[in-house]
């Protein structure tokens, strides 16, 4: 029996998928016996061991147990932004009135449904236990700012894509700071969020939040307000 021929992009195609689903998975590992045991309490071989890989095959894709951990908080990340809503899509309910005050601006918008995106109770869930191993192992704390810099990579990688509604590049990544500074915000519960932490106090819905978000980006500091911008003038 003769068989067909294969396409010369399937092979390298599905061993790609294969190798991203092979990190994925010792990822997730890493991050289950991080999250029960510490990240002193467990090695890179029961890592592998879990996965159904050899141990040579985990330094194929992270460098350390830290590393493994951090792409976790990547994937969330990843899946998170990927199911944005196309453009043109309606935002959110409560956030609609300061979007139409201010002309419906489209950068409102683009800030309101991706700090929608990333309020998601797996991204913010998994950023807190990320965040809660950070502050028992001091190993993991550099690999916070590696997570929080491909954060701002994927969404304004995102933001200057086309079918997105290419913004200028240097606006795509102004909005990720705004966006990872509310995430932040709900993920070291500094203000809570009814959809993620139940009815907390001083909760607000996502939808509120959002709101809130966008009214101080296009108040800003209230007229009359001080504005500091140099030492004073010596007094006559």
């Amino acid at each position: 029996m003769t068989t067909a021929p294969t396409s010369a992009h399937s092979s390298p195609g599905l061993r790609e998928r294969k190798r991203a689903q092979t990190r994925a998975q010792l990822a997730r590992d890493a991050f289950t016996f991080a999250r029960e045991r510490g990240v002193d309490g467990f090695t890179i071989d029961e890592v592998a061991e879990a996965t159904g890989v050899a141990r040579r095959t985990f330094f194929n894709h992270f460098s350390s147990k830290e590393e493994a951990i951090s792409h976790v908080v990547a994937m969330a990340v990843h899946e998170s932004l990927a199911e944005l809503v196309h453009p043109g899509a309606t935002p959110g309910v409560d956030d609609c009135a300061v979007i139409e005050a201010f002309g419906r601006s489209d950068l409102l918008e683009t800030i309101g449904r991706v700090t929608r995106a990333l309020l998601s109770p797996d991204v913010v869930t998994t950023f807190r236990q990320f965040a809660d191993l950070a502050g028992s192992h001091p190993s993991v704390l550099p690999h916070v700012r590696q997570v929080e810099a491909q954060v701002r990579e994927r969404a304004a990688e995102l933001l200057a894509n086309p079918s997105f509604g290419a913004l200028d590049p240097f606006v795509a990544r102004l909005v990720p700071g705004v966006v990872i500074s509310a995430l932040s915000t709900v993920v070291l519960r500094e203000s809570h969020v009814t959809e993620i932490d139940g009815p907390a106090p001083h909760a607000v819905s996502t939808d509120e939040f959002v709101a809130q978000l966008l009214h101080f980006i296009t108040t800003g500091i209230g007229p009359g307000e001080p504005r500091h911008t140099g030492p004073a003038a010596p007094s006559r």
